[in-house]
Order: C-alpha cells, then structure tokens, then sequence
C-alpha cells in the first residue's frame, strides 16, 4: 500500500471516503483549520458552469469533477473515471500557475480565523490540497485496487494511479526521498509485473521515471540496467546451431551498447559491469563458434576487464588464448613447404576446439586440385585470416586506455558499493556533477575527495577482513587502529562499520537499519476506496462535458471534418439526383419539340438542360442537344420582331449558343 507521511489526527482534510464531499462542517470536535478545510470543499455547492467563472466557481468546479472521478471508479467505469481524472489534471494545473486566485482562497476559507495558520497561507494551503485532497485520493484507490489482486498484470489499473499521482507530483514540492517513501512499493511491484510478463520497453520505461525523482539511487539504476540485460538475453538462444551463432552476436552487441551507454550516466552501479562481464563473454564465446578468434579474444579480455574477479570469464579468455594457438600452430603445418612434391592432402584436415565446454569443429580446411599441389578453401582463407591478426587485436586492447579506464571505472564501483552496502550517508547530489547539454545532464567529474575516501574504506576493510580478529569484541579496537593510519576514515560513521564487519565475520544482526522503509500496512494511517470490481465497466465520457472539454482536440477537429463532409456529400447527392431528373424532362421535351418545329420550346428546355449540369457525369446528350439547339435558335431567332434593343430572353439564347461554342468546338458550325 501507499500513503503519503501523515498520521490521521494530522490531517486537515477528511480522511478519503465515498462521501467526502457530505461531510458536515458542525462537528465540534473540528479544529479551525479542519473546520477551513470543509469550508472549502463546500465550495462544491457554487455555481460551476458558464464560461466566466469567478474564483471561487472555478474551484466548485474543480472539487465537481474530483466527485464525478470518484463515483465514476467506484463504479469501476474506467473511461468515464478517466475523463474526470484529467479534467482535475487540467484544471488544477491552470489554478496553480494563478498566485493570486490562492490567495482569494485563503481569505474566503480562513479570513478571519487568525489560528488557522495553514489555511491562512496560501502556499501552505495550496500544497495541502494537492497532497491530503487529490493526491490521496489516487492513493486510496490504488490500495484498493491492490490489495484484491493476487497477482497484479502489468496492465492492472491500479498502475494507472501511479500515473496520476505523479503528474500530481510535478504541481508540488516535495523531495525526492519523500516520494520513494510514498512510491517505493508501487513502482517495484509494477516493474515486477512488467518484468514477469516480459514486456521489456515499459518495465524501461518505469524505471526512468523512478530515477526523474532520485536519479542517484544506485539500486534503481541497477535494476533500469538489468532489464536492458535481460531484454538482451531473450533473444539470445545457446543452442550451438551455426545459423544462431551471427543472430546472438547482434543482439549481445546491442544490449553491450545500451549498457555502456548507462554506465556512462551511471558509472558507480556494480552490477552493471558484472551484467556486462557476462554480455562479453557470451559474445566471446558465439564468435568463437563464429570462427571469429581474433575479436571474441578482444571480447573475452574485455569480459575480465569489467568483472576480474569473474572465473568464467578467466577460463573462457584462457580457452580463446589456446584455441588461437592451435590454429597459428596447425596453419603453419599446413602451410609449410611440401618436401619433393610428394605429399598428398586427400585425407581431411580440421581443427576442432571447446569453447564452453561444446565441441564445435572448423571442418575441412583444404581443398585438392591434384595429388600434387592443394590450397585452402573459403573456410581455410577464413580462418587463416584470423591467424595472422591472432592476439595484435587483444595485445592493442590491454595497452589501451580504455580497458585502464574501465578497471579504475571498476574499482571504484565496488568501493561505492561497499559504502552503499555498510549504510553510510551518500553525496546530496550524488557521487559525480553533471553538467547541463542538449538533450540532458551528462556526467562529467566525480566527487574526487569522497570516491578516494571510499577507495580507502574499501582498503581498510579488506585488510580487516584477510586478518579476522578472534572475537567480534576486538573489531572496533582493531578499526581505530585502522583510523590512525588512514586519517580521511575518521569522520566516518564506525558504528555502522563495526556492524558491518561483525555481519560479515560473526553473522550477528546488524544493529543499525540500512533502510528505513515507511510503514503504510497500517489501516488507521493508510487511505483504501474500494472500486466494485478490478475489472473494468463499460462506460463513455460523459458528451456535453467531453465537448466543452480541453481534451482529445485532434479528435474533436476530425469529427468535425467529418461532419462537414458527411453533409457536403449529402447536398452533392441531393443535387445530382435532382439534376438528373430535370435534365432527363428537358431532353424528352426537346426532343418532342424539335419533331414539329416547336423552336421556342426547344430553346426553353435545352436552356434548363445545360443550366443543370452534372458535376461528376459528362452527358453524352451534351452534342446532340447542342445540334437541335442551334437548329431552332437559327430559325427562330430572325422570325423575332428587330429592334435597337435585344430582349432579356434574346440575350440568354444568344449567351448561351457562344458558351456552348466553346464548350464544344469541335462541333462548331460555319454561320
């Protein structure tokens, strides 16, 4: 369970329930500051819609849509749920950013009540709120989510108020220890689920959030790197099959990447050089299988470097060193000049080797062109190839400055380590300084004087433990002894180092707790609101709010989009339709008229045929009603009565016979 650090008869809020906002504000056993707290979530009852809202209905509003989250998960209606939970986000992310709308709060929830200190300031008051109100509220549904789960899946919704706790957390102030105490257990039992499930990318994921708050928390850098380890390790299989051997190659060197990458951020985290210890000498050994000496040497020598107290890697380096030595050695006597001529190579030659304990044969290496003479074929070129590089790649690794680098890297991981482990009080801001660059922070120098401390703690206590002395009672003489060689151990915490060294050497339970977990298993100081099922109702946000809402604006464009063509494509139908029907009447009447000669008929009806044309069809009509057109206009036209002046009728025929010249030139006549 999770709960933020606050006892119940702290609190100045109500405890977290399904009738929060029915509490009354008369009890008498309530203190100015609880009866202020009711004050203000009575604001509920103000007005809360319209556009303008004034101080006081925006927080009505607000504490609305918080009631309307709550019943909505109690109802287990996750959508609905979800809706209000961001419109809460939204709005309480708008009201914080406005100083001054704090203090016009203060003053109508606490004026006048000069005790009510926290209620009176608006800071205090604004922090309260988030924590006791919004915050716990996501706490007390978590837990009651949790805890009727056996076996959380990585997609529980218990997670998703994990999420919304922590964009609650961006509004406040508050430390990063504060929010392991709240958080701790949520996160691991996600990134566990997640894990147990496989589902590499977010169990990633959580684990970069988790260090956003305590970026110099070695354990969760460890754990961030295993996953990236075992990401790795999935898609590698230890069949010996030379197809797999190039696959594995691949991916081992991608994970090896991704973890250099990390301990270039994270370079005291030990368990990453031993994650990546082992990521070398599995690749080693798959370019061994891979006929690859010269480079699995590098990659075993490299697997030592990072881990040197590792004996697989020291049996496996030493095995690629022999194996490399066979192959010089028996390349050379293959290759060595054939006395008289006389020699045949009919039979096989092959090199076979072990390379964690699998045989895995090189196969033949020669090809004969007669009983006189033979050469290597594509696998003996292969392999005398890596003959000739032999150990000039390892040879140039170990005169490196990266593998010196890496060893001092090493070394001082391990002391950091052992400080971790003892339980001594670790660098504020961690054991290195960033520096700020595009894209991030980048760590660029070590806490020298602190990181040489540590060397030198390691030191001691290594001596301590090679010379045990007889009883646990002569540890801390023989650390003060220790002190005054080594003055820079003097400001150390020796109580916590005696119950370390007597842990180590004599198994006795260590006096002073490394870790001090917050205990959230009690029922008085934990919130729970209980959902009807942990499984999901179907539900929908609510229309009009959703509308109204800041929410899913691509969404609400493309409806809109879509509404707009929907009735484009209507009026375009309706038209087409109608179009149709006028223009198949004009063309009977034409054609009934242009049979007796009725010509002003026919300019009536083929002047509502073209004035009604298709926007999508060509009609075939078009041509011969052009035809019979310009027929009935020539015989009409000079029956009409001259003038100076053509009629309103005369100028629509004459318009319409040049438009259809253009229209249809090919089929213009000579008049």
């Amino acid at each position: 369970m999770v709960a933020l650090l606050c006892r119940p008869q702290e609190r100045v809020f109500p405890s977290i329930s399904a009738n929060l906002y029915s509490l009354s504000c008369d009890r008498a056993d309530l203190t100015t500051e609880q009866q202020a707290a009711c004050k203000l979530l009575n604001l509920i009852e103000q007005k809360y819609s319209g556009s303008r809202l004034d101080v006081l209905g925006r927080f009505g509003h607000l504490l609305r849509q918080h009631q309307q989250a709550i019943a909505s998960e109690l109802e287990s209606k996750w959508q609905r749920a979800d809706f209000f939970w961001r419109e809460v986000q939204v709005e309480l992310k708008n009201l914080v950013a406005e100083r001054e709308v704090w203090q016009d709060l203060a003053l109508t929830v606490a004026g006048g009540h000069s005790e009510a200190i926290i209620m009176n300031n608006p800071v205090k008051l604004r922090q309260l709120l988030l924590h006791e109100l919004f915050i716990d509220t996501h706490c007390a549904f978590y837990n009651g989510l949790i805890q009727n789960v056996t076996k959380p899946s990585w997609n529980e919704r218990a997670f998703v108020h994990i999420d919304y706790i922590q964009q609650l957390l961006e509004l406040s102030v508050i430390d990063g220890e504060e929010v392991k105490n709240l958080l701790a257990e949520a996160w691991q039992t996600r990134i566990n689920a997640c894990k147990e499930a496989k589902k590499w990318q977010l169990a990633i994921k959580y684990c970069q959030q988790r260090l956003k708050y305590l970026p110099h928390n070695i354990d969760f850098q460890d754990e961030l790197a295993e996953i990236h380890y075992l990401a790795a390790l999935e898609h590698v299989t230890n069949e010996n099959v030379q197809i797999y051997h190039a696959s594995n190659i691949k991916y081992l060197k991608k994970g090896i990447n991704q973890l250099e990458k990390y301990l270039k951020k994270y370079p005291y985290s030990l368990k990453n050089f031993e994650m990546l210890s082992f990521l070398y000498r599995l690749r080693a050994v798959n370019l061994a299988r891979n006929e690859q000496l010269a480079e699995a040497l590098v990659c075993g020598e490299k697997a030592i470097t990072y881990n040197p107290y590792s004996e697989q890697a020291v049996a496996t380096r030493n095995e690629l060193i022999d194996i490399m030595e066979q192959l010089q050695q028996q390349m050379n006597q293959l290759l060595a000049p054939v006395e008289n001529n006389s020699r045949s190579f009919s039979a096989e030659s092959a090199v076979v080797f072990t390379v964690g304990l699998l045989i895995n044969p090189l196969g033949t290496l020669i090809s004969s062109a007669n009983n006189n003479t033979s050469q290597l074929n594509e696998k003996g070129e292969k392999l005398l190839a890596e003959a000739k590089q032999g150990f000039i790649p390892i040879n140039a690794y170990i005169d490196s400055e990266e593998k010196k680098e890496t060893e001092n890297a090493f070394f001082a991981a391990q002391a950091i380590y052992l400080w971790h482990q003892i339980g001594l009080l670790e660098p504020s801001d961690g054991w290195l300084k960033f520096a700020e660059e595009k894209g991030g922070k980048n760590a660029i120098e070590s806490t020298g004087n602190l990181i040489n401390t540590a060397l030198q703690l390691q030191e001691a206590v290594h001596s301590l433990l090679q010379e045990v002395p007889q009883a646990k009672e002569a540890i801390q003489p023989a650390w003060k002894k220790l002190v005054e060689t080594k003055p820079d151990l003097a400001d150390l915490d020796s109580a916590l180092i005696c119950d370390y060294l007597k842990h180590i050497l004599f198994g006795e339970e260590r006096e002073h707790n490394i870790f001090v977990a917050t205990s959230t298993g009690n029922v008085q100081a934990t919130q729970v609101l209980t959902p009807v099922s942990t499984k999901g109702k179907f539900s929908m946000e609510p229309f009009i709010p959703w509308v109204l809402s800041s929410q899913d604006k691509r969404i609400k464009i493309q409806a809109v989009l879509a509404g707009i063509l929907i009735l484009a494509s209507g009026f375009v139908m309706m038209r087409e339709k109608t179009t149709f029907v006028v223009r198949k009447t004009a063309f009977q009447q034409i054609l009934t008229a242009s049979q007796v000669q009725n010509d002003q008929a026919v300019l009536k009806a083929s002047k509502s045929f073209f004035q009604n044309g298709s926007i999508f069809n060509k009609d075939e009509r078009a041509t011969e009603i052009k035809e019979l057109f310009t027929e009935s206009l020539l015989r009409w036209f000079p029956q009409q009565s001259s003038g100076e002046k053509l009629t309103l009728e005369q100028e629509e025929y004459l318009q319409l016979h040049k438009q259809l010249q253009k229209d249809f030139p090919d089929n213009q006549e000579n008049q």
